[in-house]
This record gives C-alpha cells, structure tokens and sequence, in this order.
C-alpha cells in the first residue's frame, strides 16, 4: 500500500514538473516574440523619422502631362549626395572634336528658322533636347514632337504623331538617354537606332529623314556619370550609320564648344543660345534642298 502511494506521489511530482517546464518555455517563447516585434517596430520607425520624405519619393513616381500632351515619367529622385556644381568662375574647356558642316547659320534668323520649318513642312522628333526647340520659341509646337526620357528605341510610342502631320523633313533627336540605358553597348544601340529609320521609312516613304548629332555634355557632368564618356563612340556611330543608309546627318556639337559655360545647372540640358543655334542649323539644312 505504501509502495503504491509512493508511486502514485513520484508520477504527481514528475507531471508537476512538467507541466512547470512547459509553461517556463513557452513563457520564454512568447516573451522573445514580443521583444523582436518591439525592437522591429522601432527599427522601422526609425528610418520612417530619419528618411521619411525620401522613403515616399523613392517609391513614387511624378508624372506630369506635357505640352505635347503626353504624360512625362520623371526619374525617382534617389536619397544621394547632391552633386557639386561648377564654380561660378570655371576656366574654360574647349572642345575641338566637332567640326562645321557646309550648312551656316549666319544668314538666318529665328523668324526664318520657324518659316523655313513651315514652308518645308519639316518637323523635328526627339526627347527633352527636342522639348527645347518648342519650350523656347526656337520652333511652333506643330513642328516638334518630343517626350522627356524618350530614347530611339521607344520612339515609336510617337510615331502617330508625326505619321498625323505627315512631315516632307523629319530631324531625329536621341542620345542623352540613350547613352545611360546602353552604356558600352554601342553597337547594341546602333542596331536599335537601324530599326527605327526602317520603322519610319517603311510608314512613312515620302518623308526624308535626317539625323542630329549626339549631344555631349559638360565636363562637370561627365565626372558625376561616366557613362557619358560614351558619347564620342555613339556620335561617331550614328555618323557611320548615316552614311551608309545615305541619310544627312547634321553635327550640333560645334555650337558646345565651350564645354562649362554653354550648359545649365545639371551639366547635360545645354542654355537657349544652343537651342536658337540648332534651330538655325537645322534651317539652314531646310533651305539648302529643293
């Protein structure tokens, strides 16, 4: 009898024992869940109180209607350490590399410019380097075409308005965003910029296509995005592909000659005199052919 009581107390007490383990770990479980949310939450709160604003601009994206009517996707504006702009007295450097074709702009004014596109019923389609030709006056939004962000191979998102207008001159106008999507690819690019003239000629048969030149950008610019030490290659590039299709090409970076002082503040979107040049060129182009 004793022995069964015995028994009995020594199961009691290993139960007891138990059931006190268990709830001991299972105390210790939940008490770490609750820290781990706890430190987590703070952590997030954290950057939220540090970053907040940049946190919401990085994860949306501004879109604005232009004056094309057409919706402009600007670049999200990354959380990074602004860049340091040129001195307000930079020495000048000069680049010798571009040289002036047979078509002079000296004879021609703005007034012409906008009445030469007219006449010849000429349009110019490009990306923010085209936008400066309309926002500036240097041609009428009839005769401009352009998407900020645009690239040769996403140009034909407006094709339907040039193929609307119907031009006899249509001047291409591509490269800053070409340059920083491709980089190195050259040829990859060059083979896109192939397949848009086919797209075009092949829509449009009676419409004589020219090509501007590659821009190049600051030297200032260049140092904060390598990429554009491309640029050479691909303004080299379009010129070979020009010649072979038999198209005109027309080199603007002579009107960049001063590679400080002839941009605006980002170092890549040259100031209106360049704009009022390429105009002029382009017209010049215009009044020589029949």
């Amino acid at each position: 009898m004793n022995r069964m009581i015995k028994l009995k107390q020594k199961y009691v007490v290993m139960y007891t024992l138990i059931i006190l383990i268990t709830i001991i770990l299972l105390s210790y479980i939940i008490f770490k869940s609750f820290a781990f949310k706890v430190t987590n939450n703070s952590n997030v709160n954290s950057i939220v109180s540090n970053n907040g604003t940049n946190i919401v601009e990085n994860n949306t994206t501004n879109n604005k209607v232009t004056e094309n009517n057409t919706t402009e996707d600007k670049p999200v504006q990354n959380n990074t350490t602004p860049i340091e702009k040129p001195s307000e007295n930079p020495s000048v450097t000069i680049n010798t590399s571009y040289v002036q074709d047979e078509f002079s702009i000296e004879d021609i004014t703005l007034e012409e410019t906008k009445i030469i596109f007219n006449e010849k019923h000429a349009m110019a389609v490009g990306d923010s380097m085209a936008e400066g030709l309309d926002c500036y006056g240097v041609l009428n939004k009839e005769n401009v075409v352009w998407h900020r962000g645009r690239r040769i191979d996403t140009m034909s998102a407006d094709l339907e308005k040039v193929k609307a207008y119907n031009p006899s001159f249509l001047f291409l106008a591509y490269g800053a965003n070409d340059i920083k999507s491709w980089t190195s690819n050259v040829d990859g690019w060059i083979a896109k910029y192939r397949e848009a003239i086919m797209k075009i000629q092949s829509e449009l048969p009676n419409t004589k296509i020219i090509v501007n030149s590659v821009l190049p950008v600051s030297d200032y610019a260049t140092a904060n995005d390598p990429s554009f030490t491309y640029q050479p290659m691909y303004n080299d590039a379009l010129k070979n592909l020009a010649k072979e299709l038999g198209i005109q090409f027309l080199e603007n970076g002579v009107y960049l000659a001063d590679r400080v002082n002839s941009f605006s503040a980002d170092g890549v979107h040259p100031k209106v005199p360049f704009f009022q040049n390429w105009g002029k060129h382009m017209a010049s182009y215009l009044k020589s052919v029949n």
